[in-house]
């Protein structure tokens, strides 16, 4: 239930708590509250404890509060297809909102919108997954690896979202989703624009 789970990041991040503190209040895993936040779905059998947390008074009871640790601007959206035209991403005083994050991070992160299809996993598959309309935060001062979600420049204002990957002993940027036809992977030069360093539906 999409609906579901976005109120309950909303109530989360209002309450200022960490992802793993809403896991432990639905006693699951940290990986499977996250993985409920990254594919916007929330199983059945725990709409009840979901509205039950949502109609508390205090939903820092038996938790651990979470400091934010500064405010990031949104401040323009990036392909997850082929390359897209985007304005300079560092354009001073530009931004549409601001966000928090709990998550460490140099002065220069910023965060983006998320838009197309291709770093969305395909339904019923699990993992890590980016849906269009997905807000991502990206840092430009850690250094990016293998296996690491990046934002990545192609020319002068040519951005997308990739995972970063070696195939052959060169990088290359990799789709979540497989229909290689239509998401095909990206093999021409490339500067890494960021490290992604989380996603969410509006905070961290």
């Amino acid at each position: 239930m999409k609906d579901l789970i976005e109120k309950i990041e909303e109530h989360r991040i209002a309450q200022g708590l960490f992802k793993a503190d809403m896991a432990r209040r639905f006693n699951v895993p940290d990986r499977n509250y996250n993985n409920w936040v990254y594919r916007r779905s929330l199983p059945k059998e725990f709409y009840e404890k979901a509205r039950e947390i949502l109609s508390s008074d205090d939903g820092r009871s038996n938790t651990t509060p979470a400091n934010i640790q500064g405010w990031i601007p949104l401040i323009s959206y990036v392909q997850a297809g082929e390359w897209s035209e985007a304005i300079d991403l560092y354009e001073p005083g530009y931004g549409e909102k601001v966000m928090p994050t709990t998550v460490p991070h140099s002065n220069s992160t910023f965060a983006l919108r998320v838009e197309g299809r291709s770093m969305t996993l395909p339904e019923g598959v699990t993992g890590i997954s980016f849906p269009h309309g997905m807000i991502i935060y990206v840092d430009p001062e850690m250094e990016a690896r293998s296996g690491d979600f990046v934002v990545a420049r192609h020319g002068e204002n040519h951005v997308t979202f990739k995972k970063l990957m070696m195939e052959e002993g060169r990088p290359v940027l990799m789709p979540l989703n497989p229909d290689s036809k239509q998401y095909p992977v990206i093999r021409c030069e490339f500067e890494i624009i960021g490290k992604v360093i989380d996603g969410s539906w509006g905070g961290i």
